[in-house]
């Protein structure tokens, strides 16, 4: 059923897919499908409009190919700005299981454990006095409205067993064509599990609650994934790649369990596991009503104050002529203060200038960021060394390709990099060099999942190439500079200061 009755504000919660089976499994547990609403020529997410229940759902899955934990914040960030009234975010789909306490086709959701508020970024942290890597990539603990429902429903789940099994069947009803791949069959085999558990069925479907840890990195290996438990106390009850990109966001992560996280890793549970998890998703919706939220800020005013943190300190406005420039050095602080003393996490920067066009060529600033990144990678791989020592001795410049190959041999050495360009718009006076650095960035960001700031001018040849990244325009707004001008009125002479005339006439002059 399709209904068009309804705008941006009438949804309260966003739920976010990574992969294009979870998001068909959680289209095919809306009661009713909605119109689609206009959204912002900056927002490169394709929504499904749709409700459970008394709850309005917007349901948004990342790009095709695009995975990780910096592909979700993009979507969640333009999610919650094209829809300010969402309040909750739902991450529902597939994770790798640890064994023995969890089995492919159970569920696992994030709840707080221990010191962990029930996601936690492996691969992300920082080196401590005593030596000791502390993570700190974490989720925030999910609303307490959420947490309030999760304890009736494990309590209910207990007593009278879910409801996942009923609204599989009504998935099997309603779209037949999914039937095979995500509802129950008895031909999908668990390799830890003997003959009898498999055939289970999914009326023992189990749900865990507990630490889901999330990466950039898929984990395949299952001495790695024991190695990764073990750091994070043994809690670890699921593997996924996309949770933790949604830091300090009113978020809940729901996982059905797919494989186990090893080398054995194959496609048939994904769909089922899919399906399980929207199933329970729904279920819980069940036991919430929507002004249990009323208190919630609303996610985007949250995702607001992490960026605001990021991108401005107090009292900016009163910099008399703050911008671009000014916007990238508070950065580079911010991300040096927090990350230097970090060896896993690479920091580079760039300042561009129309004065320094000879040393602004697309083989010199891939040199630069080398050389950067370089200094925090101990001991050089034994190709950088040949590389330094070829050209050193006949004092040549490497090429632009040795050069590239050389920061793909260190990029991965870092769990994390940065990179900051102030001023790309003034880099090259030939835009074609320009496309050829950008390509080069690009690059990077898609094999390595470098963070990438960049400021410029409007030029449209490089907004299209940031066109699915989050953005900024700055502009100087008629208020912001009577704002400022009002908060120098103490700087003026005294004669101004004390005659309100005279200010309210020299304002609009100034």
């Amino acid at each position: 059923m399709s209904s068009n009755k309804s705008s941006h504000n009438d949804y309260s919660i966003g739920w976010i897919c990574a992969l294009p089976k979870e998001q068909t499994a959680a289209k095919a547990m809306l009661d009713k499908f909605h119109g689609p609403l206009s959204k912002a020529k900056e927002d490169h997410n394709a929504y499904t409009l749709g409700s459970i229940g008394k709850h309005n759902i917007v349901i948004a899955c990342l790009p095709r190919g695009e995975m990780g934990t910096n592909s979700a914040a993009v979507s969640a960030t333009q999610m919650a700005h094209t829809f300010p009234a969402i309040k909750v975010g739902l991450m529902v789909g597939i994770g790798g299981g640890v064994p023995p306490t969890v089995k492919l086709g159970d569920v696992v959701v994030s709840t707080p454990v221990d010191q962990y508020p029930g996601v936690v970024q492996w691969d992300f942290g920082k080196a401590e006095k005593d030596g000791k890597f502390r993570r700190i990539g974490a989720l925030n603990k999910p609303p307490r409205a959420l947490l309030t429902a999760l304890t009736q429903v494990e309590s209910d789940h207990e007593m009278y067993g879910s409801h996942i099994s009923q609204y599989l069947d009504e998935l099997k009803e309603k779209f037949r064509k999914l039937a095979t791949k995500y509802t129950w069959s008895d031909t999908r085999k668990d390799p830890l599990q003997d003959e009898e558990a498999c055939n289970s069925g999914p009326e023992d479907i189990i749900v865990h609650y507990g630490l889901i840890a999330s990466g950039n990195k898929v984990v395949k290996d299952a001495n790695t994934r024991d190695e990764i438990n073990e750091m994070l106390g043994r809690n670890v009850l699921c593997f996924e790649m996309e949770a933790a990109g949604l830091t300090d966001s009113p978020c809940l992560v729901i996982r059905g369990i797919c494989d186990y996280a090893d080398s054995g890793k194959n496609n048939d549970w994904q769909e089922y596991a899919a399906a399980v998890a929207a199933a329970f998703a729904k279920e819980l919706l069940s036991y919430i009503q929507p002004n249990d939220f009323e208190g919630e800020l609303p996610m985007k005013d949250a995702l607001d104050r992490i960026h605001a943190d990021l991108a401005t300190t107090q009292g900016m406005s009163r910099i008399p002529g703050a911008g671009k420039t000014t916007l990238t050095s508070m950065m580079i602080n911010h991300i040096n203060s927090k990350f230097s003393s970090n060896a896993k996490i690479g920091i580079a920067y760039i300042y561009c200038s129309y004065r320094q066009q000879e040393e602004q060529g697309t083989g010199k600033l891939l040199a630069s960021v080398l050389r950067q990144l370089t200094q925090r990678v101990h001991p050089l791989p034994d190709s950088l060394k040949n590389l330094y020592n070829t050209h050193g001795t006949t004092l040549t410049r490497p090429s632009e390709d040795e050069l590239l190959e050389a920061l793909h041999l260190v990029l991965p050495r870092y769990s994390r990099a940065f990179l900051v360009i102030d001023a790309l718009d003034e880099c090259q006076t030939s835009n074609n060099r320009i496309v050829n650095f950008l390509d080069k960035l690009v690059e990077f960001q898609r094999k390595h999942g470098i963070n990438i700031f960049a400021t410029s001018r409007y030029i449209l040849h490089i907004v299209n190439y940031f066109g699915s990244s989050v953005s900024l325009e700055i502009r100087a707004r008629q208020d912001d500079v009577a704002r400022y001008i009002n908060g120098q009125m103490d700087q003026l002479p005294n004669h101004i200061q004390t005659n309100a005339k005279l200010q309210k006439k020299s304002g609009p002059k100034l």
